[in-house]
């Protein structure tokens, strides 16, 4: 049975540490060893915090995509400083 006050807790604390370079990947440990989040609970958390993914999502590609959402984020926010402000076009 999926826990979903677990997955409410971890997609509420994910989005809250998205944008911190520091607290997202220290989250993300917590997360990946916690022994209550197994497949569906990884799943879960990944279609509601990154939007792409199923229920049969595998554990370690949930992880992945959970991931993939901050490194996107943190690639244009670097890109957007050294651009200083500026349009690339």
């Amino acid at each position: 049975m999926l826990d979903t006050t677990l997955v409410d807790d971890y997609v509420g604390r994910l989005e809250a540490v998205l944008e911190d370079a520091q607290a997202f990947p220290k989250l993300m440990l917590e997360l990946m060893a916690d022994p209550r989040v197994r497949q569906p609970e990884a799943a879960q958390i990944a279609k509601r915090f990154y939007g792409d993914a199923s229920g049969s999502t595998a554990k370690k590609e949930a992880f992945r995509r959970i991931r993939a959402r901050h490194e996107s984020l943190m690639d244009y926010v670097a890109k957007a400083r050294a651009q200083g402000g500026r349009s690339a076009a």
